[in-house]
């Protein structure tokens, strides 16, 4: 597993389709329906990983960078406050503070990780797994979760998947 160091708008943009077109299994839904529009979640899902790539949360696998991963721990639960700022301003201009306000509620509503995180002095939160279309079914997504739950058990914490 590589740490990313820098990810193009074009090399986001094809994490964040490939993200938005998981195909979910009957009775799954992506909480993405919120907001609408394919565009909107693709949108929506470039600035996420924008953000976390800034952070320092996102790895790489294999030669072609086949699999993209991003992950944090309660010490880094946070991004950096400037990139924090710039995520949630782009947020707002993306969908709107209402929409906004509106989709957070909603994820929290629904989502235990809020509040699961709080019990725990530290963890893996994976946030983002993402296998490039043309490598799916190959066995990179094992691959990275393996690496991931090994890392876990390494430090032995629990590693959290969302």
């Amino acid at each position: 597993m590589e740490k990313v160091v820098s990810l193009s708008d074009e090399e986001i943009r094809k994490i964040a389709i490939s993200y938005a077109d998981y195909p979910f299994s009957e009775g799954e839904e992506s909480p993405f329906y919120l907001l609408g529009s394919r565009e909107k979640v693709i949108n929506y899902l470039s600035l996420n990983i924008r953000m976390m790539a800034q952070s320092g949360w996102v790895y790489s696998l294999g030669e072609h960078r086949e699999v993209f991963i991003a992950f944090n721990t309660k010490k880094t639960a946070l991004p950096p406050f400037h990139v924090l700022i710039q995520y949630i301003c782009s947020s707002i201009r993306l969908i709107g503070l209402s929409e906004m306000k509106r989709f957070i509620r909603q994820l929290s509503s629904t989502s235990s990780l809020f509040r699961s995180h709080k019990k725990y002095n530290d963890f893996i939160h994976v946030q983002m797994l993402s296998v490039k279309p043309e490598y799916q079914g190959k066995g990179f997504m094992r691959k990275a979760m393996e690496e991931v739950f090994s890392l876990a058990d390494e430090k032995k914490i629990p590693c959290i998947l969302e």
